[in-house]
């Protein structure tokens, strides 16, 4: 009945995390590599069997605070369609962050994952100066290997 409560929160994550880290194994029957989530619960996450990426292995109702040894700030969430090669749909994105050339700041391996050009952002989502898109496309470029 408890994981009921937070069902709806869990549905939502991707627009809602805003926090991140590695699990701290304060719960020995809970075996997972990281948490994301937050104050009001969190889901924990294992490397996927042949795949590079994290997938969902529990539903926990309690503060990641409590579950993480070094708590990380999500900045920004992104998703795509299993099919599609490139993260297109902008999910969340931190307050700091919501002028468009804040991407400026993230890693190239991140944005070298991001299609700018096809870019969806959630309803709440308002992007301030949409011309960066150009200058990322091009800086990017210019580090590619």
């Amino acid at each position: 009945m408890l994981k009921l409560d937070i069902l709806s929160y869990l549905m939502d994550i991707h627009k809602c995390a805003k926090m991140i880290g590695c699990f701290n194994k304060t719960k020995p029957k809970l075996i997972c590599d990281k948490l994301a989530g937050g104050e009001k619960a969190c889901m924990s996450l294992t490397m996927g069997d042949d795949v590079d990426y994290f997938v969902p292995v529990s539903a926990l109702k309690e503060d990641i605070r409590n579950l993480i040894t070094k708590q990380e700030r999500v900045i920004a969430i992104f998703r795509k369609p299993t099919n599609i090669e490139l993260y297109n749909n902008l999910t969340y994105i931190a307050k700091e962050y919501k002028e468009y050339n804040s991407f400026n700041k993230f890693p190239v391996a991140i944005t070298n994952k991001i299609n700018f050009d096809s870019l969806i952002c959630e309803p709440n989502i308002i992007l301030k100066k949409m011309p960066f898109i150009d200058t990322l496309n091009e800086t990017a470029a210019d580090l590619r290997p």
